[in-house]
């Protein structure tokens, strides 16, 4: 029987950043965020279109990015997902569950929080979620009839024999 709650200790009150697990899950969350990254039918098409040498190649190891190279570097860095390319950007959006209504929320890369407080930057510095999807939702639905199907970023690549 799977577990009927999930406990995250996000103010580190029941086990303190030196015993490392919050480490320990970063790298397990990043591994299987890497492992299942899907991206829309829209984008797969595009990433076959100008990445098939690439797809031929043996993916990267499981535990990181298919399309990173033995240097870490991307190597469909001019044709990669929408994802990839907001990855780290300061983010914003409007959250309509918020139980007094709608609330703007941000969060940025813990690698790029030096400097101004992200809730200090002025709106038009932050990256708003939620109308550059809209847009690839729509144009998935049209090419595909109204489904928006998945593929994972993997199974971009040629199955050897």
């Amino acid at each position: 029987m799977p577990p009927a709650y999930l406990l995250f200790d996000l103010d580190e009150t029941l086990y303190p950043s030196s015993c490392g697990l919050m480490q320990a899950v970063s790298v397990r969350m990043t591994a299987f965020v890497a492992q299942f990254l899907q991206v829309g039918e829209v984008e797969a098409a595009r990433i076959r279109a100008h990445a098939a040498a690439v797809l031929r190649e043996a993916p990267h190891p499981p535990g990181a990015c298919a399309f990173l190279d033995d240097a870490g570097a991307c190597r469909i860095y001019a044709h990669r997902p929408y994802v990839c390319r907001t990855q780290g950007l300061p983010l914003r959006w409007l959250d309509f569950d918020a139980p007094a209504g709608p609330v703007e929320r941000r969060d940025i890369c813990p690698l790029n929080e030096p400097g101004v407080p992200i809730e200090a930057l002025p709106a038009a510095d932050c990256w708003e979620l939620g109308p550059i999807e809209a847009r690839l939702a729509a144009l998935q639905a049209r090419r595909s009839g109204g489904a928006l199907p998945r593929v994972r970023l993997r199974d971009l690549f040629a199955r050897s024999a």
